[in-house]
């Protein structure tokens, strides 16, 4: 199937380019910093990595943060985040990566088109020659075992054509319901990063970083008040420490109670949260 296509016969659209600008605005976690040492690891020793936890823990936010770090450490060539959706079939998952980032025009939209041969030698010229050294798959176990496996085949071939790159997945599933089920891919992984709700002191600290009127709340808390402590232990049961419904209250909070946060506001905002 593969002989009907010619790689200089597509066109490149790079109309997907935003996808891999940093976002300016990262606030250091526990699991940003695990997952920034998680790839620079990768890198160093041309490995894959995983992130694996529940929804909501900070997996997508520490991908935007290792982005940003990257960029700002100035390091050659540039990432992607790629988000994926649910796919099956050996070539599906490649196939997803080259949409999402523009690559490959009309073949990769074309699910009865090339095979994964093809679509693996598409990849290859066009992440070398936009020299992209790390993809970052995010819900990656919505991929089927099978498309797990071609996305384990473009880590190869990259790395044998002299090109390794960073290839991390973030998922939902435990690995043994994931990643555990190929043998390859458990081979060239590294380390699997799990990402956990935050207990209370870290989401404290985390909040500080959130902006008003969050901070006063925190250095009262750490300075003994009562009310403080009664404010945060609200917060911590009603979010349970996941990261992004702690970052919605701190949104709300900013926007209903710019001022001051009292045990008053504090349960109007989580009371907006539940509805």
């Amino acid at each position: 199937m593969d002989s009907k296509y010619s790689l200089d016969d597509i066109v490149i659209s790079h109309q997907s380019e935003s996808s891999i600008r940093p976002d300016p605005e990262i606030i250091t976690t526990s699991l940003v910093e695990q997952s920034w040492q998680l790839f620079e690891n990768c890198r160093i020793t041309q490995s894959m990595g995983v992130i694996q936890g529940p929804s909501g823990t900070g997996k997508s936010f520490a991908y935007k943060a290792i982005l940003k770090r990257f960029t700002q450490a100035q390091l050659p060539g540039s990432l992607a985040i790629v988000p994926c959706c649910q796919a099956s079939g050996p070539s599906s998952g490649v196939r997803g990566i080259l949409r999402e980032l523009g690559l490959g025009g009309a073949v990769t939209t074309n699910n009865a088109g090339a095979g994964l041969q093809f679509l693996l030698k598409l990849a290859q010229r066009e992440i070398i020659q936009r020299d992209i050294q790390g993809l970052l798959l995010d819900d990656a176990d919505n991929f089927a075992v099978d498309s797990l496996g071609g996305i384990v085949s473009l880590f190869n071939n990259l790395k044998e054509s002299g090109h390794p790159i960073v290839i991390m997945l973030a998922g939902v599933l435990p690995e043994d319901r994931w990643i555990g089920q190929l043998p390859s891919a458990v081979t060239r992984t590294l380390h699997v990063q799990r990402s956990t709700p935050m207990p209370l002191k870290m989401m404290a600290a985390v909040m500080k970083r959130m902006g008003n009127p969050l901070p006063a709340v925190i250095e009262a808390y750490q300075a003994g008040d009562k009310d403080a402590g009664k404010i945060l232990r609200m917060i911590h049961g009603q979010t349970g420490g996941v990261f992004r419904r702690v970052r919605f209250f701190a949104d709300l909070a900013s926007e209903k109670s710019p001022g001051a946060l009292t045990l008053e506001t504090t349960e109007a905002i989580l009371g907006q949260m539940q509805n």
